[in-house]
């Protein structure tokens, strides 16, 4: 009932008549599980006739959010959360049930770090560069994720130049694109979740958005990522992995009176298959 994490998942089916046996099972993980029914802690069942209010608990598991009902159904949600302090005079019997749980799938699991300016979403080799980064779907179905919020976008940074970033920007975006090419893709319904002046380290550098960004678990996501320097230095390492299909398009240029940021500035554009690992935070 408190759930787990590093599980591994196997299914079975088995069908009359079946003659290949190689495909009668699905492993999945390792990962985490959720219990079906949440856990209350015993409640008191005696309160002083002085006391107003008395607090009712649930059982804390990471990754998870309480609502709490006046009904078992069709009810209304009184409150979010782990504990509820209710008044001793009214309702007598609260519900609890899951409201939602978060997740952070990891795009990518490469081991190899690169600083190759084709590569590394902090490019600071030169004064100015933007990437689009394609994943897939598919990518976050097989891992559980059905669609929802995408709360903050990170990288993993091998080796840190420790150069700042000017007006460093993500935007997110559906798209039904499946394959990048040399040219970037059009920015313009793209949404803006992030900008700040950033400076990588060492690790997964994460980077939350002002705003989630709803995701509707059917399109393929394209994120851009750009910056604005007046000066260079060298690139920040990043892990990466290779990818079966062209995953991104990248570029840089020294533009030392325009951004990099501006759709048509930076004309030298690549398509890779070199794809930054990448871990998201989501709210399902």
């Amino acid at each position: 009932y408190a759930g787990a994490v590093g599980v591994d998942f196997t299914g079975y089916t088995s069908l009359v008549g079946d003659q290949k046996g190689s495909n009668d099972t699905l492993s999945k993980g390792p990962g985490a599980y959720v219990p079906v029914e949440p856990v209350t802690h015993g409640m008191i069942d005696t309160v002083c006739a002085s006391v107003d209010s008395v607090g009712l608990w649930a059982y804390h598991i990471p990754g998870t959010e309480y609502a709490w009902y006046d009904a078992a159904i069709a009810g209304n949600k009184v409150a979010n959360g782990d504990s509820i302090m209710v008044p001793t005079n009214g309702i007598t019997t609260y519900y609890v049930a899951y409201d939602s749980a978060t997740a952070n799938p990891q795009i990518g699991a490469g081991t190899i770090s690169s600083t190759s300016t084709y590569i590394t979403p902090y490019k600071t080799f030169y004064m100015d560069g933007r990437a689009q980064y394609l994943v897939l779907a598919s990518e976050l179905q097989a891992m559980g994720i059905a669609g929802g919020e995408i709360n903050s976008l990170a990288f993993e940074v091998a080796l840190s130049a420790s150069a700042a970033m000017n007006d460093f920007t993500i935007k997110i975006g559906g798209t039904s694109v499946s394959a990048m090419t040399g040219t970037f893709q059009p920015n313009t319904g793209m949404t803006t979740v992030y900008n700040s002046t950033f400076t990588p380290v060492s690790g997964w550098n994460v980077h939350t958005f002002t705003n989630p960004y709803i995701w509707n678990g059917a399109d393929n996501l394209l994120i851009e990522v750009c910056f604005d320097n007046n000066a260079w230095t060298s690139n920040t390492s990043v892990y990466y992995e290779t990818t079966s299909f062209n995953s991104v398009t990248d570029g840089y240029a020294d533009l030392s009176s325009s951004s990099g940021c501006t759709a048509g500035n930076i004309t030298n554009q690549h398509a890779s298959t070199s794809r930054p690992n990448m871990q998201f935070n989501m709210k399902t």
